[in-house]
């Protein structure tokens, strides 16, 4: 799944669209988020890591509903050892902006925020809470970090 999502929100538009943005834009800041190079590597496997760290509460949360023969990463793994993988998972993509930009931090801030959020989310999580905590309060993430996105 998470692999659907990284083409679907790096590899599609970038294919489709790099003439667009080509031909209406001469800002260096346009060529340097269109050229298919480092950063487009970056932003896939963030997307990538993010996907599957924000899917584990969610499975974790199912573990009590799903069959045997799903094979969920709690099921295989176990919740505490998914959960480590998520943090994991976190840190690595706070590596990944910290390593691979070239414009300094402050840019990356709402980023940096949601990935403290998804972390505690993740820690947090357990198959016995109750259905609202991932209904509500992790679903909720993507839409702080638009907030924040448009506030920072």
């Amino acid at each position: 799944m998470a692999i659907v999502w990284s083409v679907l929100v790096v590899g599609i538009p970038q294919f489709l669209y790099v003439d667009t943005f080509y031909s209406f834009s001469n800002t260096e800041e346009y060529r340097m988020l269109m050229e298919p190079d480092k950063y487009l590597d970056q932003h896939t496997l963030k997307i990538f890591t993010l996907v599957i760290a924000l899917c584990i509460p969610f499975e974790i949360r199912d573990l009590k509903y799903d069959e045997e023969n799903l094979r969920t990463l709690p099921q295989v793994l176990g919740v505490k050892t998914s959960k480590i993988m998520g943090i994991v998972l976190c840190v690595f993509y706070l590596t990944i902006i910290v390593y691979g930009n070239s414009r300094g931090l402050l840019i990356y801030s709402h980023e940096i925020i949601m990935i403290v959020v998804t972390t505690v989310a993740i820690c947090f999580s357990d198959k016995f809470k109750s259905d609202y905590y991932a209904s509500f309060l992790v679903e909720a993430i993507p839409l702080l970090w638009l907030g924040l996105y448009y506030l920072l």
